[in-house]
């Protein structure tokens, strides 16, 4: 993983810029720890999830859909037509896909823009760990 992918992230508590260290991530000069674990920076812990939040992971983590899109790849092709017409020529440096799951938006983003660096946040550990290693997956609350 380029090193240079995490310093995208923040601390989601104070909101201060994280950087590496060691088997994770800290604020400098900062006390608080972000472990990496699999592969996957994990922003929250289990214990600060709601349990609401608890059953929706539980119901992604038993989906039998595991390794498949869940659309069509002409929807990916659209969408990527949308977004390159936009830019307008100028590269895509990150992509952030919330709610990503397995992050096969991010892979396609990833696919066509490969000079960007590709995050994939989600509530399902399991379903990070199933990225593909060139994104960066991480346990997140989005909303």
């Amino acid at each position: 993983m380029n090193e240079a992918a995490f310093n995208i992230l923040i601390n989601p508590n104070s909101r201060k810029a994280l950087q590496r260290d060691g088997g994770g991530l800290r604020c400098l000069g900062g006390t608080e720890f972000f472990a990496i674990e699999d592969g996957v920076v994990l922003l929250l812990q289990e214990s600060d999830i709601s349990e609401e939040q608890q059953r929706e992971q539980e119901v992604f983590d038993t989906l039998q859909l595991q390794g498949l899109p869940y659309f069509r790849p002409s929807v990916f092709t659209e969408a990527l037509t949308v977004i390159s017409k936009a830019l307008m020529g100028k590269p895509i440096r990150s992509c952030v896909e919330l709610g990503g799951g397995e992050g096969h938006f991010a892979s396609q983003v990833q696919h066509h823009f490969p000079e960007a660096q590709s995050y994939v946040c989600d509530l399902s550990i399991a379903s990070l760990k199933r990225t593909e290693e060139r994104l960066l997956p991480v346990f997140a609350d989005i909303t």
